[in-house]
């Protein structure tokens, strides 16, 4: 469950249950970011633009253009992170489907 927002080193996180906690072998886990801003709402113009050119540079044909962005997974045998994605800069919406 969500157990608020949690303030640390001037930095809000929200404080949630582990969602495999007590769960048996085998199991998919994901790491996803949601979400298309990856800056503060009071960041520099300049870190703005960069976020934007970044984003342009190496998401925008991935499955981050539909507001989500699959970082790392494991299910089984198949791991993929941030190594193994790297080249490939993110997980194609189509594939995700693909490798469930």
């Amino acid at each position: 469950g969500f157990h608020g927002i949690q303030t640390v080193a001037d930095q809000c996180y929200m404080e949630l249950d582990c969602a495999i906690h007590g769960m048996r072998r085998p199991i998919a886990q994901l790491d996803i970011k949601i979400g298309l801003k990856t800056w503060e709402d009071d960041a520099p113009a300049e870190k703005i633009a960069r976020a934007k050119k970044s984003f342009d540079a190496f998401y925008k044909d991935s499955s981050a253009k539909d507001g989500f962005r699959v970082c790392g997974m494991s299910a089984g045998d198949l791991k993929l992170n941030n190594e193994s994605l790297k080249a490939r800069k993110s997980v194609l919406t189509e594939e995700f489907g693909a490798w469930l």
